[in-house]
C-alpha cells in the first residue's frame, strides 16, 4: 500500500479549514459513536512541569474507517507575559487506526477551542429550555468567547452576562463579544456582601432582573480553594478536581446564584 506522506498543517492552515458548524457536526458523530461502542479506548496522562504542565489524550473512532488520534498540549499560564507566547500549546498526531500510519500532525489550539466550544454549543441545543435566550458566562479568556459563540450559534440568545476574576478582562469580553454578536452582553461583577444577602427588594443578592445594574454578585476570589485562573477551566487533572469540589461550597454558591439568575424567564 502506497501512502501520500504525512500532512503537516498549523493552525492557519485549521481556521481555513472548519468552521463551528463543522465542529458541531464532528463533535455530534463521535458522541455517536461513542454510544454504540464505536471507540478506541481512551489514554489520559498529566505530566506536572517547571512553571506549567502537560496533558496527553489519546483515542480513536471506528467509522468507515479506524483512526487514532494523540494530542500533546502544555499550559504555562505565565507565557503570555514571560515569552509573547500562547498559554497553551500543542500537537495532534492523527494515525491510520488499522495500520497506524501517521496521516497529519497539526496544531492543536485550534481543533482544542473549537472542540470545546461545540461540545458547550451541542449540550446546549440538545439540553437548554427551549428558546432559552440568556447565557452566563464564567471566565472570559479566550475559551470564554468560543463558549459564547458556540451557545449563540445553537439558541437565540439576544443577553449575556460575563463574570471573570479580573473585571477590565471582563468588560473587555462584553464590548468585543456584544458587537461580534449583536447582543446584548454586561460584565456581572459586583461584590455580594455575605452580610447582607438580600437586595433593597427583599431577593436573595443577584435574583433581581434591574436593567440599570450588574445581575450577578458572585464573590469569588483568586485565593479560594480550588480556584485558578487558567484558560481552559477552573481545574486540571487528578488532585486539582478534588480541590474544587472540597472547596466549592463557598464560591459555588454564589456562581450559582448567576447561573439561576439566567435560567428565569424573561
Amino acid at each position: 500500500m502506497k501512502r501520500q506522506g504525512t500532512l503537516l498543517l498549523n493552525r492557519g492552515d485549521i481556521t481555513s479549514l472548519l468552521d463551528l458548524q463543522d465542529y458541531l457536526r464532528v463533535v455530534e458523530d463521535a458522541f455517536r459513536l461513542y454510544a454504540e461502542g464505536r471507540t478506541l479506548e481512551t489514554g489520559l496522562l498529566h505530566v506536572d512541569a517547571v512553571n506549567g504542565e502537560f496533558h496527553i489524550k489519546a483515542g480513536g473512532l471506528k467509522g468507515e474507517r479506524t483512526y487514532f488520534a494523540l494530542k500533546v498540549n502544555g499550559g504555562f499560564f505565565k507565557n503570555r507575559a514571560r515569552f509573547g507566547l500562547p498559554n497553551i500549546q500543542g500537537t495532534i498526531i492523527l494515525c491510520d487506526g488499522e495500520n497506524g500510519y501517521p496521516l497529519a500532525l497539526m496544531d492543536s489550539t485550534a481543533i482544542t477551542l473549537g472542540r470545546t466550544g461545540a461540545t458547550t454549543g451541542l449540550a446546549a441545543r440538545l439540553l437548554a429550555r427551549p428558546g432559552a435566550a440568556v447565557a452566563a458566562v464564567c471566565g472570559c479568556g479566550t475559551q470564554g468567547r468560543i463558549q459564547l459563540r458556540a451557545v449563540a450559534h445553537v439558541l437565540p440568545i439576544r443577553e449575556a452576562y460575563a463574570w471573570d476574576m479580573e473585571q477590565e478582562v471582563a468588560a473587555r469580553f462584553a464590548a468585543d463579544m456584544g458587537e461580534e454578536l449583536s447582543i446584548d452582553v454586561r460584565v456581572a461583577a459586583a461584590p455580594c456582601p455575605r452580610a447582607e444577602p438580600d437586595d433593597a427588594r427583599g431577593r436573595p443578592c443577584g435574583a433581581g432582573r434591574d436593567r440599570g445594574r450588574p445581575q450577578a454578585r458572585p464573590q469569588l476570589r483568586r485565593g479560594d480553594r480550588g480556584v485558578r485562573r487558567h484558560g481552559h477551566g477552573a481545574a486540571g487533572c487528578g488532585g486539582r478536581r478534588r480541590g474544587v469540589r472540597e472547596g466549592a461550597g463557598e464560591w459555588g454558591r454564589d456562581l450559582l446564584r448567576l447561573l439561576l439568575m439566567t435560567a428565569l424567564p424573561s
